[in-house]
């Protein structure tokens, strides 16, 4: 829904055209379930709050066996919020698909169900400053054996057996 940056009319037409009507989506934040309608909401406040740029996909599956899709991708926004400063959000999405025949009498796969998984918070990623410490692997990496140290110096300060 977000490849050519649709305008908020033309994400409701394309989640009429590829979703089913019971469409469900799973995301960090919320679970909608079985209201493509709803779905279609979620999805246009999406654009509004963060303003989407681009998205660059890195892996693209299908497995006919389960029927599903699953997806690598980056988003790049600039939410209003954030200052429209560029942010990136990198997550993996399943897609649950679901036959159907079309007018045509052709059998079509439609979205059923959309889990999002995403790397980072999309929160904590979009705060000015906080953002750019939070998404930093380097600085990640040097608090994490922080806080090794100081757990294994409790430890041993408290005589637990390691």
């Amino acid at each position: 829904m977000l490849v050519s940056r649709p305008h908020l009319r033309q994400q409701a037409e394309a989640l009429r055209a590829f979703s089913t009507p019971d469409m469900s989506l799973y995301y960090y934040y919320l679970n909608i379930g079985g209201n493509r309608k709803d779905v279609t909401a979620i999805y246009q406040l999406a654009e509004i709050l963060y303003n989407y740029q681009a998205v660059q996909f890195h892996d693209i599956v299908y497995d006919e066996s389960e029927n599903a899709l699953a997806v690598y991708m980056t988003v790049y926004v600039r939410p209003w919020f954030a200052l429209y400063r560029e942010n990136k959000f990198v997550f993996f999405t399943l897609i649950e698909l679901e036959d159907r025949v079309n007018e045509d009498c052709k059998v079509v796969k439609l979205i059923k169900v959309q889990r999002d998984y995403l790397d980072r918070s999309p929160t904590f990623s979009i705060i000015p400053f906080a953002g750019w410490i939070y998404n930093s692997i380097w600085l990640r990496v040097i608090v994490g054996h922080m806080i090794v140290l100081i757990s294994r110096a409790f430890r041993a300060c408290v005589c637990i057996p390691s």
